[in-house]
């Protein structure tokens, strides 16, 4: 029997839909783990014996191999739903186990090829900006000048140092429940904002209670949403300055306003984005650049786990067949 592959996610995962469609279509056999519905009646056994087998009951994955799997998608998976109604202590306990043996799992697929590996791609490159940006520098990308600090004094020095305005980010992208007006509450984000150097000073003691991004305000064009699979580049112009909407930060999106195409990088760009990744060792990549008025390229993130089929839906750049071969035809 063909070697199979394991797709690592959520129930609710639109995007992997796209990949297995694919994957159906080309009569490919693959898992696809769920974490989200494993629940206090689900049972695992992890197996290091001759061989690693893992034996999941109660969702859709069955019996794993260890050699059975030639790729393996590591795409968002979540927190186990366990509901184990036990003391609190207790619980906390057997989550820890239970997502403790899940990480061996999810990390014992030595040999298979992967997209990408969580080691890298979860716990070195993702959420780590300054990280990114170091090696972006290093394959001769355009990085904006950049300040991680909680101190008021340095970031008024650098704010004054940008003549007075900076782009502030946060570290990590979080969501909070916001109160609407008709007394709801719905889900929000914390999205870039411009400060200027007396909202700075105004801050000063909210300023001290965490570190934050500060960058240089660096103005747009257009800006680009670079999706990578292996050697293939899909770049996709986002006109974020078509929309006050969407003027600092393109996801506040606008579609009625803001144009998404298809988009030619030069030879130049593509060449140091694929280094980047050779650097970051992954195969997939959704890589933020800006477009400067003077046609500069700048470099600000790459997501190792990014979201793609919006620019699919509104392109017909086909990622998610280019995901679904790669799965099948991993390089060597």
């Amino acid at each position: 029997m063909e070697p199979a592959i394991l797709i690592i996610s959520n129930s609710h995962d639109r995007s992997v839909n796209l990949v297995t469609t694919h994957l159906d279509l080309l009569g490919k056999e693959y898992y696809r783990l769920n974490v989200d519905l494993l629940t206090s009646g689900s049972s695992l056994t992890l197996s290091l014996m001759e061989d690693f087998t893992v034996q999941i009951r109660d969702i859709e994955t069955t019996r794993i191999s260890g050699v059975g799997v030639k790729s393996v998608w590591w795409r968002r998976p979540e927190i186990p739903s366990l509901s184990l109604k036990l003391p609190p202590d207790q619980e906390e306990f057997a989550t820890t186990e239970w997502q403790t043996a899940l990480w061996s799992f999810y990390t014992s697929f030595r040999s298979a090829f992967w997209v990408n590996q969580p080691l890298i791609g979860f716990r070195l490159l993702e959420h780590n900006k300054l990280y990114q940006m170091s090696l972006a520098r290093e394959v001769g990308l355009k990085i904006p000048k950049s300040l991680v600090t909680n101190s008021f004094e340095d970031l008024r020095k650098f704010c004054r140092s940008q003549g007075g305005i900076l782009a502030l980010k946060t570290l990590k992208g979080h969501f909070f429940n916001s109160q609407n007006t008709d007394g709801t509450t719905s889900l929000g984000v914390i999205y870039t904002n411009l400060v200027s150097l007396e909202q700075i000073e105004e801050s000063e003691r909210d300023i001290h209670l965490c570190p934050v991004l500060a960058q240089e305000y660096i103005e747009k064009k257009i800006e680009l949403r670079v999706t990578v699979v292996g050697n293939e580049i899909f770049s996709c112009a986002i006109n974020s300055q078509d929309s006050v909407r969407t003027l600092h930060d393109w996801r506040r999106y606008d579609f009625a306003r803001v144009r998404h195409e298809s988009y030619v990088l030069p030879l130049e760009i593509k060449e140091k984005i694929l280094l980047f990744m050779k650097k970051c060792e992954i195969v997939f990549g959704a890589i933020d650049l800006i477009v400067t008025p003077e046609n500069e390229y700048v470099f600000l993130e790459v997501n190792p786990n990014g979201q793609w089929s919006w620019i699919e839906s509104l392109t017909g750049m086909q990622i998610s067949k280019a995901i679904a071969e790669i799965l099948v035809n991993p390089p060597l």
